[in-house]
């Protein structure tokens, strides 16, 4: 890009929001397992201390040699180890989690019976799974060369299914707490009617004395 970054200011900008956007999808799941558990502090701390080594992937594509090719344009030769590197650092984060969210599974499950499906949906537990396989999944294809060369294409595809997922997960969680609020708000005005006619006061003058 003329007047632009250069390629290696380009690999660089990649490189790191790449493991910066992996690290904020891991800790968006590890807050979700945190609360799901109760607040568990031991999944807190142990979520953290696999969350650790992220920013390793990205040093080593940092110090990975550049150069610009004719037919791909700006690319960074990593190392064969990479790929590896990559999946080491993101199973142990990926098993936590997976554990986690399947023992929640379970638990509402047996408190539930089949209706369990639904309030996993509602509260996200489902989508959260969905997120930890396709990373694991995304990262297995990675490390073992599925599609060759075209494998660290699965590193973008992890990232599109997680994004989607993310963002379709906050705006139905967005919507929930609407209808929720709602809901509240029409029991509290039915609860303060018989409230405001008996002892004869406004409505709104009642309701912000009472709030």
């Amino acid at each position: 890009m003329p007047g632009g970054t250069s390629c290696r200011q380009a690999v660089w900008y990649a490189s790191s929001t790449t493991t910066l956007s992996s690290l904020c999808v891991s800790v968006t799941l590890l807050q979700k397992a945190y609360l799901a558990h109760g607040r568990s502090k031991w999944l807190l701390f142990a979520g953290g201390a696999f969350l650790l080594p992220q920013p390793l992937t990205a040093y080593i594509l940092l110090v990975s040699p550049i150069h610009m090719a004719p037919s791909i344009g700006c690319s960074a030769t990593y190392p064969s180890y990479f790929p590896w590197v990559k999946f080491a650092v993101d199973a142990p984060i990926n098993i936590l989690l997976s554990a986690a969210f399947i023992k929640v599974v379970h638990q509402q499950y047996r408190r539930l019976g089949s209706a369990a499906w639904a309030h996993l949906f509602r509260n996200g537990i489902q989508t959260m799974c969905a997120i930890v396989l396709a990373n694991f999944v995304c990262m297995f294809c990675v490390a073992f060369e599925v599609l060759g060369l075209f494998s660290e294409m699965f590193v973008a595809f992890d990232w599109i299914i997680a994004s989607t997922l993310l963002v379709h997960h906050c705006n139905a969680m967005g919507t929930f707490a609407n209808k929720q609020s709602s809901l509240l708000d029409a029991r509290y005005i039915k609860n303060m009617s018989p409230i405001a006619n008996k002892t004869g006061l406004d409505y709104r003058n009642s309701y912000y004395m009472l709030d």
